[in-house]
């Protein structure tokens, strides 16, 4: 992984494109959760259209225990991989949904995994997504945030919108 261009430029250029209304139901509806500790049904639903809108019908097929149940695990654990492999037990959610719900939920900083970040990134097509990709992802931008001194919300903001804005 290696952006497109230098940091300051990424996030000057993509900041500004990316619309932060777009997050102003469900920023707050992950603090909730994150206090919380779970998430039902209804709220997971709501943070998955805002990321992936067309798998709604499979999120809503899940049971109301079983989202509760997964998204405990995943938040509660002390494992990396348990945090993104619990959540894609649920039927309608990949690496994109998960990865969405645990930079809004979680305690620890994780990044949104989508195919515009990915371009800033250097990818010109749609890597596979798998455990060790996601792990390296997630080392990547964590360091990225943390030599920048800026939070993974900014970050991610940033990443999504130079590619929206140059792809």
């Amino acid at each position: 992984m290696k952006l497109r261009a230098p940091f300051q430029k990424v996030l000057s250029e993509g900041i500004d494109v990316y619309q932060s209304q777009t997050d102003e139901k469900v920023i707050p509806l992950g603090k909730k959760i994150k206090v919380k500790g779970y998430s039902t049904k209804k709220e997971f639903q709501v943070i998955s259209d805002w990321k992936s809108p067309r798998v709604r019908q499979h999120i809503l097929s899940n049971p109301d225990n079983v989202i509760r149940e997964v998204t405990t695990d995943s938040l509660k654990s002390k494992s990396e991989l348990t945090h993104i492999g619990a959540l894609l037990l649920i039927k309608g959610v990949s690496y994109p949904v998960a990865s969405a719900f645990l930079h809004l939920c979680h305690r620890k900083p994780y990044p949104i995994i989508d195919f515009r970040a990915l371009w800033t990134l250097g990818y010109d097509s749609v890597p596979q997504y798998d455990i060790q990709f996601w792990q390296e992802y997630v080392e990547f931008t964590r360091s990225l945030s943390k030599k920048h001194k800026v939070n993974m919300r900014t970050l991610d903001r940033a990443l999504w919108g130079y590619s929206k804005k140059f792809q």
